[in-house]
């Protein structure tokens, strides 16, 4: 159950999943179910853009072939939508696996694709600055295929690279709403100032392709010392739009954690994103400061029950927005207990 702050939309939303897998010969033969029902009060909210009531149903039938060296899955997936969007909504669902030097080389690959569904709850999660009369259409991506290798040449060290590609039939874009003056500016101003931008988001949907590259890796020794990366590059072709708006072409994320002692750990971590634009006065839109944001945290087991912990943020005081129009905080600090029972 969900309901927005400052209006009485309300959404209910029921989900159930199934999941089923028999031995067939060697292998194995199964189906994974997925069952949504949604209900909105619309009338709560003046130009609510959904229906009051929606269902989606998810199969995904399987055949998992394995053996020594790896393994093959093979099989389909398909979204039934029923009272708004797609009617039908087919994707593969194949993937491979080869330990080609066990232990040290393993390489895999695959063609899968999804429906995601984007209820109120999941997307105002992630953007709480959407205009409330938006409810995004679900995200059906036909296409996502994948190709890597995994690579351990010591013990305790993992080095994963991969290239994505996915094809996107209605990828949404935040945006900045806009308003028109209802009185032109004088005719010596710009275009541009009869028109200003609020910092609450509209949403706007295009066919998109993304080609990734990237890479993830982690060490660790004798659980002591941890240090881990995820980096990746990603280009963006949207149809009708000169950028992926609010989204980043570089995202990485560098952390370790080293525990001092049985009770004593120290942890870091540092978050980068570059390439955002957001869709401000012109078509090129206006380029978003990077995401720079360094942590550190230390924590303390004062007891098999509780510990306590600080933590440092955005020790160089970056000043950036991950959403045009709200600045995060500068340099901060916080201190908490944790308890179990």
């Amino acid at each position: 159950l969900f309901k927005s702050a400052g209006n009485d939309l309300m959404e209910n939303q029921l989900r159930l999943n199934g999941s089923f897998n028999v031995p067939f010969d060697e292998n194995r033969l199964g189906m994974d179910v997925g069952i949504y029902n949604f209900q909105y009060n619309n009338n709560a909210t003046s130009g609510f853009n959904f229906e009051d009531q929606y269902s989606i149903l998810k199969f995904n039938p399987f055949w998992i072939i394995t053996g020594e060296s790896g393994f093959l899955r093979l099989g389909v997936k398909t979204g039934i939508s029923i009272g708004q969007g797609q009617v039908f909504t087919p994707s593969p669902d194949v993937a491979a696996q080869w330990n080609a030097l066990p232990e040290y080389l393993t390489l895999y690959g695959g063609v899968t694709g999804d429906l995601t569904v984007n209820s109120l709850s999941r997307t105002y999660n992630e953007n709480r600055y959407l205009s409330p009369q938006n409810r995004l259409e679900d995200t059906y991506t036909p296409i996502d295929a994948y190709v890597g290798l995994k690579l351990s040449p010591v013990f305790n060290f993992l080095l994963d690279v991969y290239g994505q590609y996915r094809i996107i039939s209605n990828q949404y874009f935040y945006i900045n709403r806009p308003y028109d003056l209802l009185v032109p500016s004088a005719s010596q101003m710009p275009g541009n100032m009869n028109h200003f931008y609020h910092n609450r988001f509209d949403v706007i949907y295009a066919n998109a392709n993304r080609a990734s590259v990237g890479l993830r890796t982690v060490w660790d020794y004798k659980n002591l010392i941890n240090v881990y990366l995820k980096g990746a590059y990603h280009h963006w072709k949207v149809d009708g739009q000169t950028h992926a708006w609010q989204l980043p072409a570089w995202d990485a994320d560098l952390g370790g954690s080293v525990k001092i002692n049985s009770d004593i750990s120290l942890n870091t971590q540092l978050i980068f994103q570059e390439g955002r634009y957001a869709r401000l006065s012109d078509a090129n839109g206006t380029k978003m400061a990077p995401v720079m944001d360094w942590n550190l945290g230390a924590s303390y087991a004062y007891r098999d029950w509780m510990s306590v912990f600080v933590k440092l943020n955005n020790i160089l005081n970056k000043k950036y927005d991950y959403y045009n129009g709200y600045d995060v905080q500068g340099i901060n600090v916080m201190a908490g207990a944790a308890f179990s029972f």
